[in-house]
């Protein structure tokens, strides 16, 4: 087990191993809440969902993200954002449809919209089923697509603009709050 990382290294165990970079790939682990539902769960301790992302015997109590598991076409589903995206749509419509007694959407289908990661200036990897980029024309799709789904105007405004100072001088702009917040007020 990891006792601490500093610059000199990781120390393990009580003995140092000497390094100049650390890389972490240990995967996280679901939520705690899972265990104490007391339901069925897969080997990493996700909780098992039907088809219409709920417990089994629990029709009312949804599980989605990286705390579930979900078997398509003979895999369980990754635990990336996307799934976890898509899986939350689909139960914030399967419970609007509910209330407003519409019949509730067909069971959850995930669709894999690609992979896309910015590896440095300029550089980018994408590959979807059919298209697979690597270079500037891959880092361009990345902003693009990046910017395109952040909500609100204002906010991609305000991302391009950081983006295009780091971009042209090197540096990272920040975001202070000066303000403390005020509760119950």
């Amino acid at each position: 087990m990891v006792e601490s990382i500093d610059a000199r290294g990781v120390t393990v165990g009580g003995k140092l191993i000497p390094c100049g970079a650390v890389l972490w790939t240990a995967g996280v682990s679901p939520s705690p809440l899972v265990k104490m539902l007391g339901i069925a769960t897969d080997r990493a301790g996700r909780a098992c969902v039907g088809p219409f992302l709920s417990v089994p015997d629990t029709p009312n109590v949804f599980v989605v993200g990286d705390t579930a598991t979900l078997v398509q076409n003979g895999k369980p589903l990754p635990g990336v954002a996307q799934v976890a995206i898509q899986q939350g749509r689909y139960v914030g419509r399967l419970i609007s449809r509910e209330l407003s007694g519409r019949r509730p959407p067909g069971p959850f289908r995930y669709f894999d919209k690609g992979n896309m990661a910015v590896v440095g200036k300029n550089f980018a990897i994408m590959e979807t089923r059919h298209i697979r980029l690597a270079g500037s024309t891959a880092w361009f799709a990345w902003a693009f697509i990046h910017l395109l789904f952040l909500p609100q105007l204002q906010n991609r405004l305000r991302v391009e603009r950081q983006w295009l100072w780091s971009y042209f001088t090197g540096q990272r702009s920040s975001r202070l709050v000066t303000e403390a917040p005020r509760f119950g007020k």
